[in-house]
């Protein structure tokens, strides 16, 4: 019997000692894995980071590039309103501003969500009939 327990016991310290081997050797592989884990996520951050960069810039590169194109789109449509602006002053004695001005407002921001609708600039003509 006490051969056997001796056994028992050299047994259970061999298994302890196991036990302890892989627990440490768990704990540092835990411990690379996080460690590769840690910098691969801040090199997917990086990237991220990067291209939203780059995202944004195009973003407001294209932006820009819109607004210029209003910008000279309006100077455009500016001149062919007010050509129209003296045409209709001409048939209804109307001054070009009080018709452009209602023309300009159409073709700036403020009328983007103005959708077909019609707007009527004749001095009150419409009312009195």
């Amino acid at each position: 019997m006490n051969l056997r327990v001796r056994r028992s016991s050299a047994l259970i310290d061999r298994l302890s000692g196991a036990t302890r081997e892989i627990d440490e050797a768990l704990a540092a592989r835990s411990g690379e894995l996080t460690t590769s884990f840690d910098s691969r996520a801040r090199a997917l951050d990086d990237a991220l980071l990067d291209r939203s960069d780059a995202l944004i810039g195009k973003l407001s590169q294209t932006t820009r590039e819109i607004d210029e194109t209003i910008l000279a789109r309006s100077g455009e449509l500016t001149d062919k309103l007010s050509g129209k602006a003296r045409e209709i002053n001409d048939t209804l004695g109307a001054r070009a501003e009080e018709i452009a001005g209602a023309l300009l407002y159409l073709v700036s921001p403020a009328a983007g969500f103005v959708t077909g609708e019609s707007i009527a600039v004749d001095g009150g003509l419409l009312c009195r009939v």
